[in-house]
């Protein structure tokens, strides 16, 4: 019997390769977005429990309020910073993601070929098989016919 043989078999499983690096490539591109989200979280975190800290203190010390407002301007200009870090990574985060839909249309394009060529050659063997079945009954009924 006829085996099945896709020419483009190859391609395919390197299409499929390449789908799977691009899918770590979104999975590492989210993790760095996790990590500076938290990154972002532990600042603010850090920046309300100055202000709480502050608001509960009684004392009213020139240099020391100062020193609070210099330090809450660096602990805002860090967050600014971070919001900057989180819109990059969503960007590369974003790109790998339309990188790797195209690398699953590629690869999906190559399977529907193979699906297509798949169903072309189980018609042709249906055909033989037909053909041959045919052939076979009209020797059985010519043998019957000179028996």
């Amino acid at each position: 019997m006829a085996r099945f043989n896709f020419k483009m078999q190859r391609l395919l499983e390197i299409r499929k390769h390449l789908e799977n690096e691009k899918a770590l490539e979104v999975h590492m591109a989210e993790m760095v977005l996790v990590e500076k989200e938290k990154e972002l979280e532990l600042l603010e975190f850090e920046k309300t429990e100055l202000m709480s800290r502050h608001d509960a203190s009684d004392t009213v010390d020139l240099t020391l309020t100062q020193m609070f407002h210099d330090y809450l301007r660096q602990k805002n200009n860090q967050i600014s910073r971070q919001h900057g870090k989180i819109r990059e990574a969503r960007k590369e985060t974003d790109a790998r993601r339309k990188e790797l839909v195209q690398k699953v249309q590629e690869r999906k394009s190559i399977e529907l070929l193979k699906e297509k060529k798949y169903l072309e050659f189980k018609k042709e063997l249906n055909k033989k098989l037909a053909l041959f079945e045919n052939e076979v009954a009209l020797r059985r009924q010519l043998n019957k016919e000179t028996v």
